[in-house]
């Protein structure tokens, strides 16, 4: 499932405001792993922004 710019936001502010990140998943219903990823992607890219994907379409013959 893809999540928009804002609740990526709204869930790291709740997670910095001092509440647990299981209290956090639970409450914002994402797994934990989601969690980690986005506070990952933030240290390392400096944002939560979704990869532009390029998607092929499949020829038939």
């Amino acid at each position: 499932m893809a999540y928009d710019l804002d609740f990526r936001n709204r869930v790291l502010e709740y997670v910095t405001a001092g509440h647990s990140k299981k209290a956090t998943c639970a409450l914002f219903g994402i797994s934990t792993n989601t969690l980690y990823v986005w506070e990952k992607q933030l240290s390392e890219q400096g944002h939560l922004e979704r990869k532009n994907v390029l998607l092929s379409l499949a020829k038939f013959p």
